[in-house]
């Protein structure tokens, strides 16, 4: 299995990502591609933009363990450029690791 950390910051040019824009985010894109679970939270976190400056700001960070296949390959791409496009966003950081799971 694999551990999926994607973070997702919040900062626009026209403002920043709601509470509530994030969730309707998580309903219309998460939920459907990952109906098994996954776990969300509210994160603080610096990067360094394009030109070099760095950017503090408010983040989501989600937390997903999945097969490591094609399938969630391709899911976890689509919700990363889905995010992008849809908040005017130059990166979502996605980290990940292999891990071993029990239930």
């Amino acid at each position: 299995m694999l551990n999926s950390l994607l973070y997702f910051g919040t900062a626009q040019p026209t403002g920043v990502v709601s509470d509530e824009q994030w969730q309707a985010f998580v309903n219309d894109s998460i939920v459907l591609r990952f109906p098994d679970g996954f776990t969300v939270w509210p994160a603080t976190g610096q990067w360094r933009d394009a030109a070099g400056q760095p950017v503090r700001e408010a983040s989501f960070v989600l937390n997903l363990v999945h097969p490591a296949n094609d399938e969630t390959s391709q899911a976890l791409k689509a919700i990363t450029a889905r995010y992008k496009e849809r908040f005017q966003q130059e990166a979502v950081l996605h980290v990940q690791s292999g891990v071993c799971v029990a239930w």
